[in-house]
């Protein structure tokens, strides 16, 4: 028979997938663009007439149910019109009285294809899992509860990937393998893929749904992992053994490294993945029940489907990360678990060590809030595009914090915690293995050893991302906050001027007084608050500014360094290289002595940081943060100090102004009046009296109020005080 070839205006374009009897095809319409996948049957001559009856059942089976199947989660089928197009494709079925499927195409492969991918060894990231495990959850809650449908063959290949507007879609397929839930559990022969099956279907005997909540189990280890959960490189009759003795909280079996008859039973995921500890926590506790052997209490707990909730739960978790510039750590916070910000502020206080006086928050400048202003509760801090850490473009994270009291990176304590790791233990039990038999070590053991190295490059290039991309926002958020606080410090300039200005008409009134009291004291007053206002000019305004120019003149420079824009992307740790020397054919021996180099290499940046370019940047704004800082309760205590003089000016005013005890001279001030020729507003132009000299101390001390509002320009002030002052002197003085 001729090959199938492009059939009018529906243009061939590939074949995109094929099983033991099924081909799949991808076609475009040329004139439409419309895209479909068919599936039909391959020709084969070798089956059997037994074997025919179970894939026609199978076949009409999927198709029956594809044509149901109505929700985003799931491939469904597509209803074309052009017979003669489905007449063409008809013909090249094997079994021609069978339909064609004809279905909705999916442009970006299939799950399995992803996590082939090298850069994938240690799994997949959190976002992209969250997301697979959404698609999966509603899916399966689709078929079971709406369509009564077991799957039965949940596995990476039959999840199907659909990329748009740089987003990607996951869709379930392949129903040949699924069954109608029975009305009563009845024995079942093995169906699927076996590493993904559930044990009571490889152990022929009674089964239900909850098959298929292994499945997803089993699929999501993957996912978080890289690989399957249960010894996957061993014989399936050994995994199967072993999966049927392990404990209900078991969720992985690992073989030891030195007995191969002797095997391990974990309650935890392994460490090398690229999700936080929070979502690791939570999705343990989940594969407990979603990986229970017992099928009857699988998926429940305390006698309830807690399957879904459990998940929904999981994945409406919204995970705020925290990079600390003085720790070199990441943390980790779920933001439901906090009612406010002050409770968050003390969480993140314990768990960073930093006392939240010393805290220096530092928002992405591509953060939506902008700034901590902005930030009304926790879940403010969280950016959900942020959490696809897989993308390179996003922020490592959502706020940066800083110990201002502390001088310098604590990176030795990073160091030492990684050295302590579990991986890194791992590592130098395989540096310890006799070099002259690197060729016998088993593939499984080998490959693992690439995993544990592939993920400690990766784990330390994303630490070391976090770290200069913190440090340059941290720089711009230094001088952010110095350049606002040039409000502050032109504020206290002028309030100093203003103050001057109303000290030298106190002491300009305090010698008409003298002349009249015989008296210097408010005069040597004058004098001792002019000296102190003055040291507030010289000393204390003169220096600010000269810091406040100098750190913003220091962090525009450093934040141009070239190796914060440099690092990030030069792979000090040549993490590509050692992927594309693990995807070559290389020999055992060679492919350990890679992996040897490679911790070398981590080994000696990991030693020589401190010393680094970087350390003395750190160091570097470090300096100038405490100066800001310092700058800040300066011009605090400096605002504070004017305040201070301006009560002793007020008490001063008042006091030289109070009543006079001699009555000669109470008497003649009562007699005076100001000339009829004076401009001075008609409140101040009569008789002087007590009440006329208390009206006097307010004008000095600014609180005078001229037709319902406030006289808050220093220019009126002067110009009222000198008329006052004119007012004063003995020409115009009448008895």
């Amino acid at each position: 028979m001729q090959a199938l070839g492009s059939y009018n205006d529906w243009e061939l374009v590939r074949a995109i997938g094929a099983g033991g009897f099924g081909e799949v095809h991808l076609w475009r319409h040329r004139i439409t663009n419309q895209e479909v996948a068919t599936k039909h049957l391959k020709f084969n001559n070798n089956l059997r007439s037994d074997e025919i009856g179970i894939i026609r059942n199978r076949w009409i089976q999927e198709y029956n149910w594809m044509q149901m199947l109505q929700t985003p989660y799931i491939v469904g089928a597509i209803e074309l019109q052009d017979s003669g197009f489905l007449q063409y494709l008809q013909s090249y079925h094997h079994m021609r009285v069978l339909p064609v499927i004809v279905m909705e195409y999916c442009n970006g492969g299939d799950l399995r294809a992803r996590l082939s991918d090298i850069k994938h060894l240690n799994g997949l990231h959190e976002k992209e899992i969250r997301d697979i495990l959404l698609a999966l959850r509603h899916a399966v809650a689709y078929l079971h509860d709406e369509c009564n449908i077991e799957h039965r063959d949940i596995k990476p290949e039959n999840i199907v990937i659909h990329r748009t507007d740089n987003q990607r879609i996951y869709k379930l397929t392949d129903f040949g393998y699924a069954r109608e839930i029975p009305d009563a559990t009845i024995a079942q022969s093995v169906v699927g893929t076996r590493h993904y099956v559930a044990p009571e279907v490889i152990e022929p005997g009674n089964y239900t749904k909850t098959v298929d909540y292994w499945s997803v189990g089993v699929l999501t280890f993957e996912l978080m992992c890289g690989l399957r959960p249960f010894i996957p490189h061993r014989e399936f009759k050994v995994i199967l053994t072993q999966i049927l003795e392990k404990p209900a909280n078991c969720i992985a079996i690992t073989q030891d490294v030195t007995n191969e008859d002797k095997f391990h039973f974990k309650d935890e995921l392994f460490a090398e993945n690229h999700c936080s500890p929070i979502f690791k926590a939570m999705i343990e506790r989940w594969l407990k029940m979603a990986l229970d052997g017992n099928y009857k209490t699988r998926g429940h707990q305390d006698g309830q489907l807690r399957f879904y909730t459990l998940l929904d739960c999981i994945l409406s978790s919204k995970i705020i990360t925290v990079f600390s510039l003085s720790s070199y750590e990441f943390y980790y916070f779920d933001a439901r678990t906090f009612s406010n910000n002050s409770d968050f502020f003390n969480q993140l206080s314990v768990a960073t060590g930093i006392a939240k006086e010393h805290t220096f928050f530092t928002l992405p400048t591509s953060h939506p809030k902008r700034s901590l202003c902005h930030i009304a509760a926790p879940i403010d801090f969280y950016v959900d595009e942020w959490s696809d850490t897989g993308n390179p473009d996003n922020p490592r994270a959502m706020l940066y914090v800083t110990d201002v009291a502390k001088g310098q990176c604590d990176y030795n304590a990073h160091r030492d915690k990684m050295n302590s790791s579990s991986t890194s233990r791992a590592i130098f039990e395989y540096l310890s293995i006799d070099r002259q038999k690197f060729d016998e070590l088993p593939t499984w053991l080998l490959e693992q050893f690439e995993r544990y190295v592939h993920y400690l490059l990766q784990n330390e290039q994303r630490y070391l991302e976090a770290y200069v991309r913190g440090l340059y926002e941290f720089i711009i958020s230094v001088e952010d906050e110095e350049f606002r606080i040039e409000e502050n410090i032109q504020r206290i300039h002028e309030k100093r001027l203003l103050l001057s200005g109303r000290i030298d008409q106190f002491a300009y009134t305090a010698k008409v007084w003298a002349s009249l009291q015989k008296s210097q004291n408010h005069v040597e007053e004058a004098q001792a608050l002019w000296e102190k206002c003055d040291i507030v000019k010289n000393q204390v305004i003169t220096k600010i500014m000269r810091y406040h120019k100098s750190i913003l003149q220091h962090c525009k420079a450093l934040a141009n360094e070239e190796i914060l824009k440099k690092l990030p992307n030069e792979d000090i740790y040549q993490l590509k290289s050692f992927r594309q020397f693990v995807s070559s054919d290389a020999t055992k021996s060679q492919r350990m002595y890679e992996c040897i180099a490679s911790v070398d290499r981590w080994a000696l940046q990991m030693s020589n940081f401190p010393s680094s370019k970087l350390a003395s940047i750190h160091n570097e704004i470090m300096g100038h943060c405490n100066m800001h800082v310092k700058i800040v309760s300066e011009l605090i205590q400096t605002e504070q100090y004017l305040n201070k003089l301006e009560k002793e000016l007020q008490c001063a005013t008042e006091k030289m102004l109070s009543p006079l005890q001699d009555e000669e001279i109470v008497s003649e001030m009562g007699a005076m009046c100001i000339d009829g020729n004076s401009s001075l507003p008609a409140s101040v132009s009569a008789p002087m009296s007590h009440n006329s000299m208390v009206d006097l101390s307010l004008l000095l001390n600014g609180h005078c109020q001229e037709n319902g509002e406030e006289v808050t320009s220093l220019i009126e002030r002067v110009n009222i005080l000198t008329e006052l002052m004119n007012a004063l002197t003995p020409n115009n003085v009448q008895k």
